[in-house]
C-alpha cells in the first residue's frame, strides 16, 4: 500500500499504463474504493465496476441493464469451473493483463474466460494447453476445445490425434469415447497408421473395453475399415480368432469373404469403405500393354500386377488426371456416330471403369496441362488437331493447333507451356524444330531447335527444365539413345547423359525428383522394361 502514497514514476506510455493497472490491482486486493462484489461459490471478491465493465461485455451488460446485479452491486458467477483460485486469476488478468497459467488451472481458466467473454485470457490459457498436448491427452483436449470453441487448440489436438493414431487408440481418452466419436475418427482418411490392421485392432480394443454396452456397435464400426489394405493371412490367422469374431462364426466368415472379394474384384457394397488411408498410399508408375497392367514402385524397387484392362491395347497412350488414369487408343469403340467409350483405371480400388464422351479419332498424344486434360492428333497427311476436355459438358473443345505440321513429335507439358518438339515434316524429313503453346494468350511460339533432329522421342518436365530422350533419325531410321535438356531462361538445348539403351516411342515419367524411362521400341521391341532413372546431375 505504501506505493500508493508515492507519486507515479515518469515513464513512457506503456509503462505508465502498467503502473496504473498495478496500483488499481493493489486497491482491489485491499478492498479500497470497490463498488461491486463478484460472488463465486460463496466466496466474495471486491472489485471496481469500471474495470469489470471495461474488460468484458458480460460484466457491461449486467451492470448497465438495470437488472438485479446493477441494483444490488452483486454479480454471481455460476460456473463449475469458476473456482476461488480461478477467479483470483481472472481479476488479476482484468486489472493487469497478466496471469500465471498452470497445468492445474489451464482448463478451468479457459472455460471461465469463455463464459465471461474474455477472449484474451481464453487465448492465453488455451495456448498453454496447446503447447502441452501429447498423444495421451489430445483426445480430451480435442473435445474440450470443441466445447469451448477454441479453434486453434482443436486443430492442433486433431493433428496430434491423427499423427499418433495407433498410440491414441490405446489411451483412456479414446477408450472412453462414445460410439459416434469412435466412428468419426476411424472413418478419417488422414489418420497416420503403419497398417490398416492397427485400426481394426483399435476397434476391437474399444469394444472389448465395455463389451456388454458396445458389442452392438461392432459391425457398424467395421464398415469404416479399408478391407483392401488388410493382408489375407492377417484376416485368416489372427482376426477370426478374436472373441468378437469367434463368437459369431457366420459374421466372421462374411467379413473375411467380403475382404477377399474386394481384393479380387470391385465391390459395389455401399457399406464398405473403398478409400485407402492417405498415409498408406504409395507413389508408383503404371504401365499398360495388351490387357496387362503393372505398377512399379521405385522406393521398394518392386513390380506389382494389377487387374487386367477390359480392352486389348496395342496403340494407346495413358495419363493420370485427378484420381484416375485415363487411357486413349486410336481405334475407339464407336457408339452411334459421335460417342465413344474410354476406359480409366482407379488405383485406390484397383479397378477399371469406362466413360462415354465425344469420340475423337486418331489420338496420338494425351497430356495434362495446367490441370486440364488435352489430347492431340498428329496424323500424317491430315489436319493437326488439339482438344481440351470440358468436365461440365463431357465434351472435347478444339484448341488452336500449331500452324506448321509436325508428325509424331515429342509433347511435354511444363507449369507454363505445352511443348511440341521434333517430329516429321509432310515430306518425311526429321525435324529439329521446337515450339511451345502459351494458354494465357492462346498463341504458339518457336523456341531453340534441338541439337539432334528426331521423331518418336519422349520427354517430361522437371524442376523447370524440359527433357527429351531417344527417338529416331533419318540415318537409316536409327534409334537414338541421346538425351537433351532445355532451359527456358536461356532458350537453349544441351546434350546430357545418354540412355542405357536406344529407344523410341517410350514413356518418360517424373517421380520424386527422378526421371524414369519405360517401354518403347529399341533395336528389338521391348515392352514394360524400366530404364535406370537418369538423374539431373549437379552440373546441369
Amino acid at each position: 500500500m505504501e506505493e500508493l502514497s508515492q507519486p507515479m514514476l515518469s515513464t513512457p506510455f506503456p509503462s505508465h499504463v502498467q503502473q496504473l493497472n498495478k496500483r488499481a490491482a493493489t486497491l482491489q486486493g485491499n478492498d479500497h474504493f470497490c463498488d461491486v462484489t463478484v460472488l463465486v461459490k460463496d466466496k466474495c471478491f471486491k472489485a471496481h465496476k469500471v474495470f469489470l465493465a471495461a474488460s468484458s461485455p458480460f460484466f457491461w451488460n449486467l451492470l448497465t441493464s438495470g437488472m438485479r446485479e446493477s441494483n444490488e452491486n452483486v454479480i454471481k458467477v455460476e460456473l463449475e469451473e469458476a473456482t476461488e483460485a480461478v477467479m483470483n486469476d481472472v481479476l488479476l488478468y482484468i486489472y493487469t493483463g497478466n496471469v500465471l497459467i498452470t497445468d492445474e488451472r489451464a482448463h478451468d481458466l479457459t472455460a471461465t474466460a469463455n463464459y465471461l467473454l474474455l477472449p484474451g485470457l481464453k487465448a492465453l490459457a488455451s495456448n498453454f494447453i496447446q503447447k502441452n498436448l501429447t498423444p495421451k491427452n489430445c483426445i480430451f483436449n480435442f473435445y474440450f476445445a470443441e466445447k469451448y470453441d477454441c479453434k486453434e487448440l482443436k486443430e492442433k489436438a486433431c493433428e496430434v490425434v491423427t499423427s499418433n493414431f495407433t498410440v491414441v487408440m490405446k489411451t483412456e481418452g479414446f477408450l472412453n469415447l462414445e460410439a459416434k466419436e469412435v466412428s468419426d475418427w476411424v472413418s478419417r482418411d488422414d489418420i497416420i497408421i503403419g497398417a490398416e490392421e492397427e485400426v481394426l485392432n483399435g476397434i476391437v480394443k474399444w469394444v472389448s473395453y465395455d463389451k456388454g454396452e458396445r458389442e452392438a456397435h461392432f459391425t457398424e464400426l467395421l464398415h469404416h475399415i479399408c478391407l483392401q489394405s488388410i493382408p489375407g493371412d492377417f484376416l485368416l490367422n489372427e482376426i477370426v480368432q478374436e472373441d468378437l469374431f469367434s463368437q459369431n462364426a457366420e459374421f466372421a466368415l462374411k467379413f473375411v469373404l467380403d475382404a477377399m472379394k474386394l481384393k479380387s474384384q470391385n465391390s459395389t457394397d455401399a457399406q464398405v469403405s473403398h478409400n485407402y488411408r492417405k498415409c498408406l498410399e504409395k507413389d508408383g508408375i503404371l504401365l499398360c500393354g495388351g490387357k496387362k497392367a503393372l505398377a512399379y514402385f521405385p522406393i521398394e524397387e518392386k513390380w506389382c500386377k494389377l487387374r487386367d484392362a477390359g480392352i486389348d491395347y496395342q496403340s494407346h497412350c495413358l495419363v493420370q488426371w485427378k484420381d484416375k488414369i485415363h487411357i486413349f487408343r486410336e481405334d475407339c469403340n464407336t457408339v452411334g456416330e459421335s460417342k465413344a467409350f474410354r476406359e480409366y483405371y482407379e488405383p485406390s480400388i484397383d479397378s477399371w471403369g469406362s466413360i462415354q464422351s465425344d469420340q475423337i479419332k486418331s489420338i496420338n498424344r494425351c497430356i495434362i496441362f495446367k490441370g486440364d486434360l488435352y489430347v492431340l492428333s498428329f496424323k500424317m497427311n491430315s489436319e493437326q488437331k488439339m482438344y481440351s476436355y470440358d468436365t461440365k459438358t463431357n465434351c472435347w473443345n478444339e484448341v488452336h493447333p500449331p500452324s506448321i505440321k509436325q508428325h509424331n513429335p515429342c509433347v511435354v507439358a511444363s507449369d507454363q507451356y505445352l511443348y511440341i518438339i521434333g517430329g516429321l515434316s509432310e515430306a518425311w524429313q526429321v525435324l529439329s524444330r521446337s515450339k511451345r503453346f502459351d494458354p494465357t494468350h492462346n498463341t504458339w511460339e518457336d523456341i531453340a531447335n534441338i541439337n539432334e533432329a528426331r521423331h518418336s522421342a519422349f520427354g517430361a518436365a522437371m524442376n523447370g527444365q524440359v527433357y527429351i530422350a531417344g527417338g529416331r533419325t533419318n540415318r537409316g531410321n536409327q534409334v537414338l539413345s541421346s538425351c537433351e535438356m532445355y532451359s527456358p531462361l536461356s532458350n537453349e538445348w544441351q546434350l546430357i547423359a545418354c540412355l542405357n539403351s536406344p529407344r523410341c516411342n517410350a514413356s518418360m515419367v517424373c517421380l520424386e525428383g527422378k526421371l524414369y524411362v519405360l517401354g518403347g521400341k529399341g533395336l528389338v521391341h521391348s515392352r514394360g522394361i524400366p530404364e535406370q532413372p537418369f538423374l539431373r546431375s549437379p552440373e546441369f
